[in-house]
């Protein structure tokens, strides 16, 4: 099993911002959920970071977005 990696402000940020966006019906929940994975992934990539493919994938973000 992968490591957890906590999130950050920015990432929270990120997430929020979808959602509201999502709850105003400017964006789909797909679009929001693919909006914040691929936004996570290049920052953590352009970061010097190394990511795998769970990486704030499009199912861990669907999750963080039901919780919400």
């Amino acid at each position: 099993m992968a490591a957890r990696v906590r999130w950050d402000l920015h990432e929270a940020v990120v997430l929020l911002d979808a959602y509201v966006k999502y709850t105003d019906g400017i964006l789909t929940r797909d679009q929001a959920i693919e909006r914040v994975s691929t936004l996570l992934r290049k920052r953590a990539f352009l970061a010097g970071e190394k990511i795998n493919e769970s990486y704030r994938n499009k199912a861990g973000i669907s999750y963080q977005m039901s919780v919400m």
